[in-house]
């Protein structure tokens, strides 16, 4: 009766796989572009008729709370001026709202807006500005590009002008207002074969399972728990290997637990719901061992062997039984490897979703852990008969090709090995693997040794990676932001470089020779030269267009100072900025621009000459103003660092003490400049750039509390 249900379910399960996979190629050629553009129409015109019942409350009324009310954006002008507004997000070119328009799009450098004008009395007229693509110059965590989520539903798309040649036209009454054109391959452009093939396959899913259930119930029940358990086992990799193989539910899922870019670690563990869907599938199938081991049939007959396999066996149960305690452990590497999840709680305590299933598939790894651990200890127990002198050897045996693995591997997995050791002895010597029989005080304090020995682990595996983390982030800013070349320096000159050569107040005192130049020199300083450039000394100057000095700045004339930093300078990405490499003790980095100004025909030359200064300023970038490619540069605020040539100290920065702390006979040790070396309560890591300088960068170490 199982077996005919079962049977029966896995038929309507490939049925509802085969109707979804249908509907879902009859719905890809309804769903075209054509017809989603159709719907961005359809999304345009409802959002106008809020816009214009919103508009309608604010032309009869001129009550403030009115205008706190409305969801969008309006603007009441009158000619060139605003008078009022609700919200002031984005105001369009005011000279462009003069025009004889009633709704247009327009495309600014900060992205796409569609505009509704209304005409009012006494020449005035009242905007809404409705945003439908916005971007910054900028990209980060904060700053990302964003669509109007009303119009384009999800849909990442390019705003094209009603004009151009590409894209699918979307219309109001007849007339196309823009144009959209889909990403090469876009996961929502069929939104209704998602969503129905998303419904088949979760119904295919739930009475796959109904059926896998019937199947292990029709062996358990017969007593073939073998049976059973292959069944469990062969079923639960099944349903992962379709899942993972089609994507699902991923493809058909814009939620961000199935982004691999929140974590994916191989093709196994796409993403984080992946990672519980898989941890979910070892719970049960170790669930089911548990409670059915003793009585499969094979177990009897290993137990009629020899003793020299008895004691194999043995060794092996104990060697699983440390693989078993591993697999906990390798969820924190995994998750520290592969993504940005803090596993830390003292670091932060804002659970997201993300970080919510991460712990939980830690949780549930460790609840399986300690159900196939409890079997394969009481496997290994049993073919030692009991004999502790036995069961010792067996677990010295186990450890040393535990051990010996993973060095073989290259892996360090000494946490695991020494938590295992402590764990196996604390069984061993009170006895407590048998307290499962029945409940009693050996019960808890079984659970509570398991609890102990998983947290450990997992505490003193958050220490570790949180320290190797933070080794990483150490060489990462060492080598891209202090040994060599300064990155985000390079573009914030090169951003003063246009800015400057384009100033009409420089170019109209550089250009007129009657006028004093200090005031060029003055607004570069006060206007130009942003907080980032307090940590190096700049000297700025001023030459005509025959290359002679304004002032008595320069010691030499444009030509003899080009020429002889030509000589040792780099280019770098940057056109007229340049990289000095030559080694002076006096400064570790130095960087030269080369600004002409030109007004009708060259008038002059600016030139800033920048140097490392010896004690820099501490100072905060903030990183709502700094682009993604910049970004790791200023997550690592606690950071102190210092530059030493010969052993004497050249510049340093951060709150660490470099000449009173640091011991300089730490510079010829080799470790500094591949694991690190730890003095006093700091991590140092050390960096050697080309001219023979060393960076230090130092962090703290990982607090002890912390460990508690």
């Amino acid at each position: 009766m199982f077996y005919r249900k079962a049977i029966t379910l896995f038929l309507l399960a490939g049925a509802s796989l085969l109707l979804g996979s249908g509907v879902n190629v009859l719905f890809e050629k309804v769903d075209s572009p054509e017809t989603t553009s159709d719907l961005f129409s359809k999304n345009i015109a409802a959002e106008l008729e809020v816009v214009e019942a919103e508009a309608k409350r604010l032309i009869s009324s001129d009550d403030e709370l009115v205008w706190a009310s409305v969801s969008h954006s309006f603007f009441l002008m009158d000619s060139a001026t605003v008078l009022r507004w609700n919200r002031n997000r984005f105001l369009p070119d005011v000279r462009l709202m003069q025009e004889d328009f009633t709704i247009r799009v327009l495309q600014f450098s900060r992205g796409s807006f569609m505009v509704r004008k209304w005409a009012m009395n006494n020449h005035r007229i009242l905007l809404c500005v409705v945003p439908l693509f916005e971007k910054y110059s900028i990209s980060n965590r904060y700053l990302s590009p964003t669509w109007n989520d009303q119009i384009f539903k999800g849909n990442e798309v390019e705003v094209l002008d009603n004009l151009s040649q590409e894209g699918y036209p979307v219309t109001l009454e007849g007339s196309t207002l823009f144009k959209v054109k889909f990403p090469a391959s876009s996961p929502d452009q069929y939104p209704t074969s998602d969503l129905i093939t998303l419904l088949s396959g979760g119904i295919a899913f739930l009475i796959f399972v109904s059926g896998l259930y019937f199947l292990i119930l029709g062996f358990h029940s017969r007593g073939s728990y073998g049976l059973a358990f292959f069944s469990l086992l062969v079923g639960l990799i099944l349903i992962r290997v379709v899942m993972v193989f089609y994507d699902f539910p991923r493809n058909y899922s814009t939620h961000f637990i199935f982004d691999p870019l929140q974590f994916a670690s191989s093709w196994l563990n796409p993403s984080i719901a992946d990672l519980f869907f898989n941890t979910l599938a070892v719970l049960f199938i170790g669930i089911y061992f548990f409670y059915t081991y003793y009585r499969w049939l094979l177990v009897g007959k290993i137990e009629k062997i020899s003793n020299s396999l008895r004691f194999c066996i043995a060794v092996i149960s104990m060697l699983i039984c440390f693989y078993t305690i591993l697999f906990p452990f390798l969820f924190f590497e995994t998750i520290s490897h592969n993504s940005n999840i803090s596993l830390d709680i003292s670091q932060t305590i804002r659970f997201d979703l993300i970080r919510l299933l991460a712990f939980l598939s830690i949780i549930l790894g460790c609840v399986s852990a300690f159900l196939f651990c409890h079997v394969f200890f009481k496997i290994a127990h049993t073919f030692t008969r009991h004999s502790r002198m036995g069961w010792y050897a067996a677990l010295a045996t186990a450890s040393f090709l535990f051990f010996l693995s993973y060095k073989i591997g290259e892996k360090d997995y000494l946490i695991t090995l020494l938590a295992g050791l402590v764990y196996f002895l604390s069984l061993n010597i009170a006895r407590l693997s048998s307290s499962l029989k029945r409940f009693s005080y050996a019960t808890f304090l079984y659970f509570f040794l398991a609890i102990v020995m998983l947290a450990a682990q997992g505490t003193f595996s958050v220490k570790r990676f949180v320290d190797e983390k933070i080794r990483e982030d150490q060489f990462k800013y060492g080598s891209n932001f202090l040994v060599d070349r300064d990155i985000l320096g390079e573009y914030l000159l090169n951003e003063m470089v246009e800015n400057i050569s384009g100033d009409p107040f420089i170019k109209s005192r550089m250009g007129t020779p009657f006028l004093v130049k200090s005031g060029v020199r003055q607004k570069i300083n006060q206007v130009y030269l942003n907080a980032y450039f307090d940590r190096y000394d700049v000297n700025i100057y001023l030459y005509n267009a025959s290359g002679e000095s304004h002032d008595n700045e320069a010691k030499e004339n444009f030509a003899s100072l080009i020429n002889a930093f030509q000589r040792e300078a780099n280019k770098t990405t940057y056109e007229r900025i340049y990289f000095i490499e030559g080694a002076t003790q006096q400064s570790a980095k130095r960087y030269l621009a080369i600004i002409p100004i030109e007004q009708h025909g060259p008038v002059g030359f600016v030139v800033l000459d920048l140097s490392l200064k010896k004690l820099i300023p501490q100072n905060v970038f903030p990183e709502l103003l700094v682009d993604n490619q910049f970004i790791n540069y200023f997550k690592n605020a606690d950071f102190s660092y210092a530059f030493y040539s010969n052993k004497k100290l050249i510049s340093n920065s951060g709150s660490y003490n470099y000449e009173r702390n640091f011991d300089t006979e730490l510079l010829k040790n080799k470790n500094l400049y591949t694991t690190g070396v730890q003095h006093g309560a700091y991590t140092h890591i050390g960096m050697e750039d080309e001219a023979g300088r060393v960076a230090v960068v130092s962090s703290d170490r990982y607090n002890g509390f912390n460990v508690l």
